[in-house]
């Protein structure tokens, strides 16, 4: 987790080093911050968490697996609609991780390693900011498009399926043309369900379901 931490800084110290006073600059400055016409590109690496692909769902494994938290890397591209900040997102945001069997239950008990996985999402969405300072501007992000699950084998095919995310963020200014921008979001990727029970009018909700924490540095042109 050490080199993740030092990657975060490394994408942090440098533009606050640079950073000026733009805050102080004249009324044609803070008019066109907040007329934000501007595209805006974020790299972010973060953590990402929770997610299970039951044994019905894949002749993988003969058991229940779950997603070992990990770290995440990717990218957003942000284009203007609004002068008020709201913007088109696409996104790519990647996940390197493992299947482990979780465990017994007890506390302590040891998990083990199923297999490697890798988990990225592409998605289009819409930021929403419901507030501008030159503090902070917290704002809403949803987006859907599609995920790729991919367990690594050669013995197996990679997998597509629909994806949508819900979040809440922030991002706060360190000059007129550059920020830091954090981020929680909660995904959704549809998987097959199971349908074993003939009696049932239903299916049992078995889709993959992750939380997501990022933090990254906008920039925009």
């Amino acid at each position: 987790m050490r080199k993740y931490v030092f990657v975060l800084l490394l994408l942090i110290v440098p533009a606050s080093l640079f950073a000026q006073g733009w805050r102080d600059r004249g009324p044609r400055d803070r008019y066109r911050y907040f007329n934000d016409n501007s595209f805006e590109v974020t790299p972010f690496a973060g953590y990402t968490w929770g997610g299970t692909v039951y044994s019905g769902q894949t002749s993988l494994f003969n058991q229940d697996a779950d997603v070992a938290s990990s770290a995440n890397f990717g990218i957003n591209l942000g284009i203007p609609i609004q002068p008020n900040g709201m913007k088109v997102e696409l996104m790519i945001d990647h996940q390197s991780t493992d299947f482990t069997n979780g465990n017994g239950g007890g506390l302590f008990d040891p998990s083990h390693r199923l297999g490697n996985f890798d988990i990225t999402y592409y998605h289009a969405g819409i930021l929403v900011p419901f507030n501008q300072s030159y503090a902070a501007i917290p704002y809403f992000i949803g987006s859907a498009g599609v995920a790729t699950l991919d367990p690594r084998r050669s013995d197996v095919s990679t997998a597509t399926r629909f994806s949508a995310s819900l979040g809440v963020g922030v991002k706060v200014p360190i000059q007129s043309h550059a920020g830091i921008r954090g981020e929680i979001r909660g995904f959704y990727t549809s998987l097959p369900n199971d349908t074993t029970c003939l009696l049932c009018n239903y299916t049992y909700n078995r889709d993959l379901f992750q939380g997501q924490a990022n933090i990254g540095l906008y920039f925009k042109f």
